[in-house]
């Protein structure tokens, strides 16, 4: 049987993260795949079995975030945002 990877303390840690980038609007709390692994300071790896394993408990909503790429260019991507099972939030 496979060792669960998300510990309490992980958990906490995106929540500490996600709570202290922005106050109010969910969307602002959104964090990119990126952004989450080099919090966190772990590989892609992990980071992506984490991921999978909140989605997985209903902890994760995904959502549509704009960031400015390397070119210059404000495009959509996906963001992660921590909720509650209760609690989900609009997409739009």
């Amino acid at each position: 049987m496979e060792k669960p990877i998300l510990t309490d303390e992980i958990l906490a840690s995106i929540r500490e993260i996600t709570h202290n980038k922005a106050e109010g609007d969910n969307h602002k709390k959104a964090l990119t795949f990126y952004e989450l692994k080099d919090m966190l300071g772990f590989g892609d790896l992990k980071t992506r079995r984490i991921l999978q394993e909140l989605k997985k408990e209903g902890k994760l909503e995904v959502v549509n975030i704009w960031r400015e790429n390397i070119l210059g260019i404000v495009t959509k991507i996906p963001g992660y945002i921590l909720v509650d099972k209760d609690t989900k939030i609009s997409t739009d």
